[in-house]
Formats: C-alpha cells, structure tokens, sequence
C-alpha cells in the first residue's frame, strides 16, 4: 500500500503535511507569498519536523490559472531522491 499525502492550507498560509499512515509525524512549511498582479509566487521560508531536525526539500508552483503545484522531494527505500507531486486549487483573498 502507499501512503498518501494531505497539504491542506490554513487561513495563516501555513501548508499542514502529514502522512496518512503515521499522523503523528506533522511537518509545517512556513510559506510567505509575494503577490505580482494576479500571480502570487511561494517563497519557502521554513520546514520543521517536531521530531527531526532534517529538512526536506521543496518545490512550490502557482500557474496562472490558480493551481498550486507542491513538488516534496524525499529519500526512497535506496535512498535517492524521489518527488511527489500534490496539487491543490486554492485561492489567497
């Protein structure tokens, strides 16, 4: 079976990341966004781990048509670099 992942956006643009089989592993991605016009561009401020100091690195894209694309990357079982990709519609007023 493979463990899906949940993002879910608070009104604090905070991005809430959990596994669904291990919830007690939260993670929190400290997001701020710049607004260009109708565009708002996600700049990663911060990723903490409540029982982990490592950081896992992170891709943000917002297209034009207000899809937000988050690309995790993370170590596979041989340990190399594997992204998942999770896409959410959301809009920031």
């Amino acid at each position: 079976s493979t463990s899906s992942i949940v993002i879910t956006f608070n009104s604090s643009s905070f991005i809430d990341y959990r596994h669904k089989d291990t919830l007690a592993y939260p993670l929190r991605l400290s997001i701020r966004f710049r607004t260009l016009g109708r565009i708002s561009n996600g700049v990663l401020l911060s990723l903490t781990c409540k029982s982990t100091t490592s950081i896992l690195p992170f891709i943000i894209i917002e297209h034009t048509n207000g899809k937000i694309e988050i690309t995790i990357l993370q170590l596979d079982q041989r340990n190399a670099l594997s992204s998942v990709t999770v896409s959410r519609n959301i809009s920031f007023l």
